[in-house]
């Protein structure tokens, strides 16, 4: 979309580099100095402003060492993309030192999700229906509106993101433990939580979590964007410190 902006603003398209490592196209980028050399090639001779777009920037090793370099030397306006699991935002911080701006992509709001449907006359009773029940994850779209066949897309993706930007990620043990609060902030999506209260409630099921493990599964599953925290705005001083946060999914 920001590639087909720039054209219509009338910029050539040879002042554009778009890099998709999806594509095998570009399988020959595997370095972050194969990064280098390849734009190089194919910008330097551009005259004025020039604009490089890395997709899956993660799938490069060390990427961050040629962007890096591209920014200091002012080459051009630089986009990247990756995934939660290898790019979080405190990946960024460490990589780039606050040398970017982070835009974060959700999922599709209830008009947005109307406008997929690309229905002229909908029932908005029905449709809102659906969205409450699939959610806003385009990928639904290019899919027949079933159950069965949507709940296991869903699935697949939770079970991505728990087992890859999570569990794999922060080496959790207590997979079934996680999964367990994972449903809790589901079921009390919007509640206020604490990680005290879940804790006692686990312990008199006759079973074993620490508050502060819970606290660190809710800052994991924020941080992997499954879950997203809303903390009190009228709170000083010392309340700061308390645990008291409604998560929504």
């Amino acid at each position: 979309m920001m590639i087909n902006e720039l054209e219509a603003k009338g910029i050539s398209s040879s002042a554009i580099l778009y890099i998709n490592k999806d594509s095998l196209k570009f399988d020959f980028i595997k370095t972050y100095s194969d990064l280098h050399d390849y734009v190089n090639r194919n910008l330097n001779k551009v005259n004025g402003n020039r604009y490089l777009f890395v997709d899956e920037v993660q799938e490069i090793k060390q990427w961050e060492k040629a962007i890096a370099g591209f920014f200091a030397d002012e080459f051009a306006d630089i986009y990247v993309t990756g995934s939660n699991a290898d790019l979080l935002e405190s990946d960024l911080a460490e990589l780039l030192t606050g040398r970017y701006i982070e835009f974060r992509m959700n999922t599709l709001i209830f008009r947005e999700f109307i406008e997929f449907r690309n229905k002229a006359e909908a029932d908005m009773d029905m449709e809102f229906s659906l969205f409450l029940k699939y959610g806003g994850f385009p990928g639904i779209h290019s899919m027949v509106f079933n159950d069965e066949v949507i709940g296991q897309y869903l699935n697949a993706i939770y079970s991505t993101i728990l087992l890859k930007d999570i569990v794999t990620r922060n080496q959790v043990r207590d997979v079934a433990m996680l999964e367990r609060i994972v449903r809790y902030l589901a079921d009390n999506a919007g509640n206020v939580t604490t990680a005290k209260g879940i804790s006692n409630f686990i312990k008199s099921q006759q079973l074993t979590c620490s508050a502060d493990t819970v606290q660190n599964y809710l800052h994991w599953l924020s941080q992997a964007y499954m879950a997203h925290r809303v903390n009190r705005f009228d709170i000083k001083g010392k309340r700061q410190l308390e645990l008291y946060d409604k998560y929504f999914m």
